[in-house]
């Protein structure tokens, strides 16, 4: 797997430099390219480039503080001491040094670890119970486990419950908690054992109607949640299999167990030290993830019940017979933004225009529905509305609008760096009714006839989807295009390269949609995020917040070092090269070859060979109203998509907003 990654990444890099350089053998693509960087950017590239640098260096500071909290975890080792444990209790205390390794570069920069230790044995036992409390000292842990004798044991069964009941209260501190209960044998009691001939045996168990086997487990299995522990139970006999069982049925039964996103593990390692490892680490990087994944501070935010629209769909569109649909008059906001910064204005652009509107949602999500419409022209749109009235608002439609309109100008940046990876978000407008039975406000854009797949989400989601490893890519792409202030996130589309409704999160506080969750949003990402070749051909600095992320390493080496986790595009498959994009007036789909790419580079957009006769047919030239320097632009983009002809060059733009962010190459 790992020389199938480095494989792809050869094939990536070389596709890149094949791509630049077909561009550089075209002197004016080249002339127009660096025109177009210096008037957006408005000063010098060294200037640029350090700024960037700068803000991003300063974000990675921030975030190292904000990963030496997230990421410290306390690992208890519950442990059957008795006799027929002596050679695991061996292979704990030859491998704690290569746990504590293994577990703190899983974890990445700035993780902590602690370690306790309760060993148990059985009711007749002089020393039933001996402790050894959290600590960061291993060496402490590996003087504790030398002296520890494996003796004892009397019946079969022993007081594992005695031994939860004082693992509960340790000095548990971490924001990331993991008990492993290593065992041979079952507590006492009939309620954690099968009834079979062996079990019959006197010997088996003294105490088979122990009262600790009822309300007592119960009690400190609760507890163990209420102290959001992960619990990983590592079993060594098949004696064990209905204690686990009924320990895990236990704990799922909790409602607090989904809240925090505890795991609860059963895992039956060989009797092997590397074995013992290997399942000791795998389990810790799953714990660590999945408590870092379930904060509290970004989870999704859901509407209310109250005031939800209740809509029919029909899901057929029958486009011939859109002249039967009501015959709406409304008002079209669009967004333009011409630099993907953190302090960019959205200028806005507001023309009255008809569309026939079927009153019938084709489709919904879990937030809003998709109604078909077609404007005076014959062009396919879709009217997105939100089923909770309380965002049925001027304000909602808007912030969803900026929001698509900043995450556009992203993916042109982004498909300038990888052209053949070039990716899009359709454009989208705000609707503002007079009369319209379903609502006041709403969203439009363009209807592309796909099947579409949610890649990524808001908070730390991403699907198995090929898609969804280039869509993480795009993500990190953003948080350091603009310094660590922005990120696009929430990510759906088709063909893995036409994107729509995405979500920003963004340190300003009050911008775009209720989506953005800010720094918390962004670090939520990096938590279960692992770059990808992709991340490494963009040169794309690691986060602290990253599991397994060295953030002093070169950029073009990052691989994450989770365990289980091939160093290739996230996974066996990876996303493939674009091969198809929409025109970014009229929506129909385009073969992406090179020609597009060198488009992409000169207008920041591409466009069909109908739609490219248009532009430059209807090229118009104004005077910068700021230095009168001469403005090209086309008619038929003002037309087409509603917005004003620009009134300042983007060098004037850009020295008027007086920010700017730019990837460091």
């Amino acid at each position: 797997m790992a020389r199938q990654g480095e494989k792809e990444r050869t094939n990536i890099r070389s596709a890149v430099e094949s791509v630049r350089a077909t561009l550089a053998t075209d002197k004016q693509a080249v002339v127009m390219q660096k025109t177009l960087e210096d008037e957006s950017m408005g000063c010098e590239p060294d200037e640029r480039i350090k700024k960037a640098q700068s803000m991003l260096e300063s974000e990675i500071s921030e975030s190292m503080i904000r990963a030496k909290e997230a990421k410290t975890i306390d690992v208890a080792f519950l442990v059957d001491s008795t006799s027929s444990m002596e050679t695991r209790i061996e292979a704990a205390k030859q491998k704690m040094v290569a746990i504590q390794t293994g577990i703190l570069k899983a974890s990445g920069a700035g993780a902590t670890v602690r370690f306790a230790v309760v060993a148990y044995r059985d009711y007749c036992d002089t020393n039933k119970l001996e402790v050894q409390e959290f600590t960061q000292d291993v060496d402490k842990v590996l003087g504790f486990l030398k002296a520890l004798d494996a003796t004892g044991g009397g019946d079969t069964c022993e007081d594992v419950i005695g031994g939860l009941q004082r693992a509960v209260q340790l000095q548990w501190e971490a924001k990331t908690r993991i008990m492993y209960l290593m065992s041979d044998s079952p507590a006492h009691g009939r309620r954690f054992y099968d009834d079979c001939a062996n079990t019959r045996r006197a010997i088996f168990d003294h105490h088979p109607d122990d009262p600790k086997q009822w309300e007592p487990t119960e009690e400190v299995i609760a507890q163990s949640v209420r102290l959001q522990i992960h619990f990983v139970g590592l079993q060594y006999h098949d004696n064990c299999t209905k204690m686990f069982q009924t320990l895990n049925e236990l704990r799922t039964s909790l409602k607090a167990l989904q809240e925090h996103g505890l795991q609860t593990l059963v895992l039956t390692p060989a009797n092997n030290t590397d074995d013992f490892v290997k399942c000791v680490l795998a389990s810790t990087s799953a714990s660590l993830r999945s408590s870092l994944s379930h904060s509290a501070t970004t989870r999704k935010q859901r509407d209310s019940g109250d005031g939800i629209l209740q809509l029919e769909e029909t899901a057929e569109i029958v486009w011939e017979r859109h002249q039967e649909w009501p015959l709406v008059q409304v008002l079209v906001t669009s967004v333009d933004v011409q630099h993907a910064t953190v302090d960019s204005k959205a200028k806005t652009n507001t023309t009255v225009q008809r569309f026939h509107i079927r009153q019938k949602p084709f489709a919904s999500g879990r937030m809003r529905y998709a109604f078909p419409a077609v404007s005076d022209n014959g062009q396919h749109f879709v009217v997105k509305v939100h089923k909770s009235k309380e965002n049925q608002t001027a304000d909602s439609a808007l912030a969803d609008v900026e929001t698509q309109a900043f995450a556009r100008q992203f993916a042109v940046e982004f498909s300038r760096q990888v052209p053949e990876y070039s990716i899009q978000f359709l454009e989208a407008w705000k609707l503002s009714f007079q009369k319209w039975p379903v609502a006041r406000y709403a969203t439009l854009e363009p209807y592309v006839p796909a099947s579409y797949e949610k890649y990524t989400n808001n908070a730390g989601y991403k699907s198995d989807s090929p898609g969804s490893v280039l869509a993480e890519a795009f993500s990190h792409f953003t948080w350091q295009y603009s310094g660590g202030h922005m990120m696009v996130t929430d990510l759906q589309g088709f063909g893995q390269s036409i994107l729509t409704d995405p979500q920003i999160h963004c340190k300003k506080k009050g911008s775009f949609s209720r989506g953005n969750f800010g720094v918390a949003g962004m670090d939520q990402f990096f938590h279960s995020h692992q770059c990808n070749a992709l991340c490494q051909c963009l040169g794309l600095k690691p986060s602290p917040m990253q599991l397994g992320a060295d953030v002093d390493s070169d950029p073009a080496s990052v691989v994450s070092s989770v365990p289980g986790t091939p160093a290739s595009f996230g996974g066996a498959r990876g996303p493939s090269p674009s091969n198809q994009l929409a025109c970014d007036l009229c929506s129909d789909f385009l073969s992406v070859g090179p020609s597009h790419f060198e488009m992409m580079s000169t207008y920041g957009a591409v466009y069909c060979s109908t739609c490219l006769e248009k532009v430059t047919a209807s090229e118009c030239v104004a005077d910068c109203m700021s230095c009168n320097k001469p403005i090209k632009y086309s008619m038929h983009v003002v037309q087409t998509k509603g917005c004003a002809p620009p009134a300042m060059c983007k060098r004037c733009e850009m020295a008027d907003e007086r920010d700017w962010f730019l990837v460091p190459q």
